[in-house]
């Protein structure tokens, strides 16, 4: 299993759709963003959306806040597809570096 972790940007918006179908089941809808404010969130420098994949498929992900006026970051949401739990895929986005 060969795991890649990746940017998701405005530029770069390959994966969005896998993302978004896992982000869509792992929320209760009363926590969730609507589709266009987390393509809002591409757009901003204060948020990075990394996704992890599989063979191009996307598999999980998270989505980091961050101001440049302060140093701190804040993890807002992160989840890995039901298929490919257990398997340290979480583990690898929290402590990428």
């Amino acid at each position: 299993m060969q795991l890649s972790i990746d940017t998701l940007s405005q530029k770069n918006r390959d994966g969005f759709d896998d993302f978004y179908n896992i982000y869509s089941i792992s929320f209760p809808l009363s926590e969730q963003k609507s589709k266009e404010e987390l393509l809002e969130m591409l757009h901003s420098p204060n948020y990075t959306v990394f996704i992890s994949k599989i063979s191009n498929k996307t598999v999980g992900f998270c989505i980091i806040f961050h101001s440049f006026k302060t140093s701190f970051y804040l993890l807002e949401y992160m989840a890995v597809d039901t298929t490919q739990r257990n398997y340290g895929i979480g583990s690898k986005l929290f402590y990428m570096q």
